[in-house]
């Protein structure tokens, strides 16, 4: 990697050292010519405003470039900064834990009164408990405070607004999700505010970390946004982030290629050849084998009809789909557990955790409706704890990742059995009731 590489590349996730006041001016007046939140129509940004953005995010410990962590504006109060829904999520699930799901509901207009909001506004309000705080609940009820009583005092509450004016944009909400669900977003990021604070550094370069994406430059991330100046709505986020980071991981490899030895790169290409084109397979008869006009008369003669095919008989019967204890039970005993033993075991190889994380997110992908990546992680995340008491797929070793794929999966490769997606919607439903989701109404 060349000095100017190292100058971009954050250290372990840390975007203080991607964005020096000596990064390449040329990248930085691209990024800011393809940065919608820099560009807006009303209120673009001086450069000066630009650089002092960048200065504040990296401050702030995000990424400035990266909208799955900081949201920034410009109004006509000034510049705002807003770390992005995706990361508090991903913040709060993935290092305070897991909580049941929001319940939210629109508040009155004596609610709103009530709370100082004004009437012309949309306001809604979000509920939901930590599963750490659940056991608390009985603790509570054990002292003499009634469940309602006990529920108030550790669930995670927040309130989301949206202005007349706001309401009423065009622009409010993105397409297909309505107003309201602006609203309950905003509710919910407030809860999370309320209990666990801000994201700080030190959190955001381990998430950054877990998603791969720390090794992801300026120059990327200007490519990624030149690449697709054209895609608008919520798809241009996904688009960026997807393309700056296969252009991150195209730079390694080619930096890996270019420290290989020639004979290094020869073998290399050949491994990807074999790969890309399978082995060398069997194009016909040789000269060392001649084909004789009698077994070219055998070939062409007609073959008698085939005698009709015997009656069948009953095919024996499969037990599956299993309840989640049956597929519980089978999965640790092909992983070598013994009874709620766990062994040790040799850990997952990355070749591993890339097919069960792969396998298992089609599998608890619901049939109706689309997931976001980070319900879909909490969703897999459940069931790998409720099957072998773990939550990452990197805690598994090569024996249950195997037993997973082997429960899942058809015998001649990875796609999902008929049986895959109801036993995984069964071991989640499972989940759920023992951690209490669903179980405490509101």
């Amino acid at each position: 990697m060349n000095e100017e590489q190292t100058a971009l590349v954050p250290n372990s996730g840390d975007p203080m050292h991607a964005y020096e006041a000596n990064l390449d001016a040329d990248i930085m007046r691209k990024i800011k010519s393809f940065s919608p939140w820099a560009n807006d129509k009303n209120y673009p940004m001086t450069d000066a405003e630009f650089s002092l953005s960048i200065r504040r995010a990296v401050a702030m410990g995000v990424d400035p470039f990266n909208p799955h962590e900081i949201q920034i504006w410009k109004d006509k109060h000034g510049v705002h900064f807003q770390h992005a829904y995706t990361l508090m999520v991903e913040w709060v699930r993935g290092i305070h834990g897991q909580h049941t799901e929001p319940q939210f509901r629109e508040l009155s207009n004596e609610e709103k009164e009530a709370a100082g909001i004004d009437k012309n506004d949309h306001a809604a309000e979000c509920r939901f408990l930590m599963l750490s705080d659940i056991p608390s609940l009985k603790t509570l009820m054990d002292v003499g405070y009634s469940p309602v009583e006990a529920r108030r005092m550790v669930e995670v509450t927040g309130t989301g607004t949206a202005s007349a004016s706001e309401w009423n944009s065009a622009y409010f909400a993105p397409n297909g999700r309505s107003k309201m669900w602006k609203v309950e977003k905003r509710a919910l990021v407030d809860a999370y505010r309320k209990r666990f604070g801000s994201p700080g550094a030190n959190d955001i370069r381990a998430l950054r970390r877990e998603r791969g994406q720390h090794v992801i430059t300026a120059a990327d991330w200007a490519t990624a946004l030149e690449n697709n100046s054209k895609v608008v709505g919520p798809e241009h986020q996904m688009a960026v982030e997807r393309t700056a980071m296969l252009e991150a991981q195209h730079r390694e490899h080619q930096e890996q290629w270019n420290v290989m030895s020639h004979e290094e790169q020869q073998a290399k290409a050949a491994e990807n050849d074999r790969l890309l084109n399978g082995d060398p397979e069997f194009e016909g008869f040789g000269d060392d084998d001649p084909v004789s006009v009698k077994s070219l008369q055998e070939w062409t003669t007609p073959k008698p009809e085939p005698p009709p095919p015997a009656v069948p008989q009953a095919q024996k019967t499969t037990s599956r789909p299993l309840a989640a204890v049956r597929v519980r039970e089978v999965v640790r005993t092909r992983s070598g557990w013994s009874g709620t033993a766990r062994p040790d075991g040799e850990p997952i190889t990355e070749k591993q955790v890339g097919a069960v994380s792969m396998v298992m997110s089609e599998a608890v992908k619901p049939t109706n409706g689309v997931l976001s990546s980070n319900e879909l992680d909490q969703r897999r995340h459940a069931v790998l704890s409720y099957l072998l008491d773990v939550d990452s797929t990197k805690s598994l070793t090569k024996k249950e990742a195997s037993a997973i794929i082997d429960w899942l999966t058809d015998d001649e490769g990875l796609d999902l059995n008929e049986y895959a997606r109801s036993e995984a919607a069964t071991v989640y439903a499972a989940w759920q009731e023992a951690n209490g989701q669903g179980v405490l109404p509101l």
